[in-house]
């Protein structure tokens, strides 16, 4: 039994040990509430200088409209250090995003003091200097706020903010993009873009209904430079962009999913031997719409890799290596004959010592327009408004509805159960991207393909050898691998880098790659020249058959040697037109699980089958067979049960039927022109 002393002994022991507890908890409390308090500080300063911005933009823009020489002559040039806020990267990222020459516009800012735009312009609640360009109705605070860990300078930076509404000269109605996309396939997104009138507007409104219903629902929700709408039914919608009384767009029809099935036609084919590819970015691995590409993914052992304006190759991991000059997916405004500007993203990857290229082609959807002749296309592509295309030769379509005529009516019924429609034409996802096996896909959707830059050649090939090792690469200015059967190559591929899911590229990969290179985003309609190096070296063109082995001149890293990539330049993906013929991994059915072929036991998501013995019967939609058969006077040649293995892409010597579209069979044997490429899957 205890004592009495011991009790109170303990009971002050207990005491204090409280006390101190006590004392830590209400230090504890004093903390989060000074945090609490200066969290809210932050806050409030950060959406004072929101609104401070929202006004002054507003005040800009009257000013543009009405007092714009008035304006510019109170402001003062701004000295050669106060123009380093150009040099501050949220500064520089935002105004780089823009179309004009960032030179002239840099050159149009003026520096106003918070005095002047009070006192000389009335505008009240200014409390600090700003740089503006009147001309471009763009506003840059000197001092910026902090908020999250993000310095704020602009307007442009608050995703939420949706004041500065692009304005164009040209126009004088509302005019917007609009695209739309199934979610969890049964609900629907409606997104809104790039909404440009002739007058400022401080905010647009967006109201939208199903179609033939008399009520309208209203939403402003502005994420990310767009406006969303969530639907809840897969059906067609009506939407409008507005602003009170004064200003409002035209009602546009927007059709969620697969629009409803066509009539069939009478016609049993119309011509199509021209047309125009048309390409639209699909975000992440779902479906809607982006005007940025997804970035590459880069898995162990893959490095970025792009080159400066000499030529020199930098790499990742370089001391001067800078990202933002990685990539740029740019659209090509005219024909691309002298070099083009796009450059897709390249990538390094290092096996057995030696350094192979790989390009990203970026996951998107597409839909193929028509023509009759070779100049009503290209007035097609040259058209910028308008359109009513009937008087210029439209003869059909290739998109979400199938293979239809002008009027839409079905002369081919293609599979396909997701369609995103843009500004009421009908794309469909590219199925080298999705997660369809008998359509060229994967087990699961993919945010995009890295593909061979150069056709494969042996890890020890030289200009004057093929060499004897039996790993492959992708480099130039090497003597490419053939004299091997469609088997090894498929097995060599697969053995490259099994981490990154290396593999025989197949023929949806090489129609993906084609329909990338012949829309805007890569030669915008002009042919890719033919690698004719009659010693099959790798990335050449332009050279005489007869220079044979010592034709490098023209090679990879020359402007002439560059028209014979994708891009025009050396950013894009060569000897897809000439050099050695080339395997994919595409075959008749009667080849399925044939021991003699690589076929047997092979996985479904490496290859694609074929069941016709015609080019009309069973093709696969996105594979550049059917859909662009005969374009630029390719071959056009479908697989059969005695020819089952296809072969892309023509011979060096063959220059008037090689090239992106070339399609020919094969039965699958090892000869002396017939050669492959590789192709990464990386998630």
């Amino acid at each position: 039994m205890k004592s009495k002393e011991m009790i109170d002994k303990n009971n002050k022991g207990i005491t204090l040990i409280a006390l101190v507890i006590t004392i830590i908890v209400l230090l504890i409390l004093a903390s989060i509430g000074v945090y609490s308090g200066l969290d809210t500080v932050r806050s409030s300063k950060y959406m004072s200088f929101k609104t401070e911005l929202q006004l002054l933009q507003s005040k800009v823009d009257e000013f543009y409209s009405s007092n714009r020489e008035q304006f510019s002559s109170k402001g003062t040039e701004m000295t050669a250090e106060q123009k380093e806020i150009f040099t501050v990267s949220e500064v520089s990222n935002v105004l780089s995003s823009r179309q004009e020459d960032i030179t002239t516009l840099q050159n149009g800012f003026k520096y106003y003091t918070a005095d002047v735009l009070v006192n000389d312009f009335n505008i009240e609640g200014i409390t600090i200097d700003y740089y503006i360009n009147i001309d471009e109705r763009i506003v840059i605070a000197t001092e910026p706020i902090e908020y999250n860990g993000v310095n704020y300078y602009m307007l442009e930076q608050i995703e939420d903010a949706g004041y500065n509404v692009d304005y164009n000269k040209n126009m004088e109605d509302v005019t917007f993009n609009v695209s739309s996309s199934i979610i969890d396939g049964e609900k629907g997104l409606i997104q809104l873009s790039n909404i440009e009138c002739k007058s400022y507007v401080e905010k647009w409104q967006i109201r939208y209904r199903e179609k033939g219903s008399g009520n309208w629902n209203i939403t402003n929700e502005f994420i990310a430079n767009r406006y969303d709408i969530n639907v809840d039914k897969i059906t067609d919608y009506e939407v409008q962009v507005f602003h009170g009384d004064e200003i409002q767009s035209d009602i546009v029809t927007v059709s969620i999913g697969k629009p409803a099935k066509p009539e069939e036609s009478e016609l049993t084919e119309f011509a199509k031997n021209f047309g125009v590819i048309e390409i639209e970015f699909l975000e992440g691995t779902g479906y809607n719409v982006t005007n940025t590409p997804n970035e590459p993914i880069l898995e162990e052992g893959m490095k970025a890799v792009y080159w400066d304006e000499n030529g020199k190759e930098i790499t990742e991991g370089d001391s001067n290596f800078d990202r933002s000059k990685w990539y740029n997916y740019a659209v090509q405004s005219s024909g691309t004959g002298n070099g083009g500007t796009s450059h897709w993203a390249n990538a390094k990857v290092t096996v057995g010592g030696v350094d192979s290229y790989f390009v990203w082609i970026p996951r998107y959807a597409y839909r193929i327009v028509y023509f009759d002749t070779q100049q009503n296309e290209d007035t097609y592509r040259n058209k910028t408004t308008g359109d009513d295309y009937a008087s210029i030769g439209l003869t059909g379509y290739s998109d979400a509805r199938g293979i239809v005529d002008y009027n839409g009516k079905q002369i081919k019924n293609v599979a396909q159960d997701m369609a995103i429609s843009v500004n009421e034409k009908y794309f469909k996802p590219h199925p080298a991207f999705e997660n369809d096996v008998n359509y060229g896909g994967w087990s699961e959707r993919l945010e995009g393909i890295w593909v061979a830059k150069y056709e494969a050649s042996r890890i020890d090939a030289s200009a004057t050898s093929m060499g004897i090792l039996t790993t492959p690469a992708s480099i130039p200015n090497v003597q490419s691998w053939k004299q091997t059967s469609i088997r090894e190559m498929y097995n060599y591929a697969i053995k490259y880098q099994e981490n990154l899911r290396s593999h025989l590229m197949k023929n949806s990969e090489w129609g993906a790659v084609a329909y990338l290179t012949d829309s805007k985003y890569g030669r915008n309609g002009t042919e890719v020249t033919i690698n004719n190096n009659s010693n099959y070296l790798t990335g050449n063109a332009g050279n005489s058959i007869s220079e044979g082995a010592s034709a490098t001149t023209n090679a990879y890293n020359t402007q002439k040697g560059q028209l014979a990539s994708t891009t025009g330049n050396i950013y894009g993906i060569y000897d897809l037109s000439g050099g050695a013929i080339e395997f994919v991994a595409g075959y008749h059915i009667s080849k399925k699980n044939d021991d003699d072929s690589f076929t047997s036991g092979v996985n479904n998501s490496f290859s694609t089958v074929y069941e016709g013995d015609s080019i009309n019967m069973n093709f696969k939609y996105g594979d550049a067979t059917y859909e662009t058969s005969g374009w630029n006077g390719d071959d056009s040649y479908f697989v059969k049960s005695n020819i089952p293995f296809f072969q892309r892409g023509g011979r060096y010597d063959i220059t008037s039927k090689s090239g992106i579209f070339s399609s020919e069979n094969n039965p699958g044997e090892a000869y002396s022109d017939l050669g492959f490429r590789i192709c990464l899957v990386v998630q």
